[in-house]
């Protein structure tokens, strides 16, 4: 329905003659002229093609690997990974069908047999400034930088600290000093984090991270007690010790347990009864409950012994 009331171009394909009472039958082709003129274009653009030259391209389509441009007549391919430095999941995130951009002519290769057209790399972030030629003045070692989980692997995590700049924390900077199977036991995709660079290689274009620093200081405060656990609890006063070490009970303790002073005082106050008394009888029975006894025990047998003489 788009093309009703427009006036347009075609190339006869087939014409028939009509007979008695039918009208000539003639077949149209739009596609043909179309053809031609593409051909024309890409002729004219073929030799403007080279490695490193810059075009204007319109997307024609967009797949998971990458989009498809139109340069004139010649269709060209931008990998997801030439779309820009930083990290794209899908073409469709950055780039629109319809949509004019420059690109750089990357690689022209031949057509290979039973196939068409020549193929033609391209690239954007060839246009773009390249990040890692100041990484390390950025970044220098001990650096702090908020950053991004892209991937995880067994052997760490590949962690973006700007857009363009992955570098690598290995699993032995994640545990914490535990040991650990799988990045994934400890950080998430899409999981912002601080990590501290630990070096970079521009020529290798590797950055070495290390989460040690964040993960210590959450173990480190769940480790650390409450102020009411760290206040020390006041102890009740030790009692003093006497010479020599031993214990010194009470005053009172030593007063009610040693009231008779030993058995000594139970004998003067019985020898003292018995002289009053001159009883030279059965001896006298100390009745000091605090005694030992051997006081009276001894008056027994001096008077047993005289009995005898």
């Amino acid at each position: 329905e788009r093309f009703v009331g427009q006036r347009l171009t075609f190339r006869v394909t087939k014409y028939e003659e009509g007979g008695k009472g039918r009208r000539p039958n003639i077949i149209l082709s739009r596609r043909a002229l179309l053809e031609e003129e593409q051909k024309a274009k890409a002729t004219e653009t073929r030799e403007k093609l080279h490695p490193g030259a810059v075009v204007r391209g319109k997307v024609t389509s967009l797949t998971d690997y990458g989009a498809f441009l139109d340069l004139g007549g010649l269709e060209g391919m931008l990998h997801v990974s030439e779309i820009g430095y930083a990290r794209t999941a899908h073409p469709k995130d950055v780039l629109t069908v319809g949509q004019e951009l420059d690109v750089q002519i990357l690689k022209i290769e031949p057509a290979k047999s039973g196939k068409q057209g020549e193929r033609i790399s391209l690239s954007r972030k060839a246009m773009e400034a390249d990040p890692w030629k100041e990484a390390a003045t950025r970044f220098p070692p001990g650096t702090k930088v908020r950053a991004r989980v892209m991937r995880l692997e067994t052997f760490g995590a590949f962690i973006e600290v700007a857009p363009g700049l992955e570098g690598l924390a290995h699993i032995s900077e994640l545990g914490a000093g535990r040991r650990i199977n799988h990045s994934r036991e400890v950080l998430e995709l899409g999981q912002d984090v601080e990590v501290t660079v630990l070096g970079v290689d521009t020529d290798k274009r590797r950055i070495s991270l290390s989460l040690q620093g964040e993960r210590d200081e959450s173990m480190q405060q769940q480790r650390e007690p409450s102020q009411q656990q760290r206040e020390p609890r006041e102890l009740p006063p030790r009692p003093e010790r006497g010479a020599g070490g031993r214990q010194e009970r009470p005053r009172r303790d030593r007063e009610s347990r040693g009231g008779g002073g030993g058995g000594g005082g139970g004998r003067d106050r019985g020898e003292r009864d018995r002289s009053d008394r001159g009883d030279e009888g059965a001896p006298a029975v100390s009745s000091s409950s605090g005694g030992s006894g051997f006081g009276s025990m001894a008056d027994f047998f001096r008077t047993s012994q005289k009995k005898q003489d």
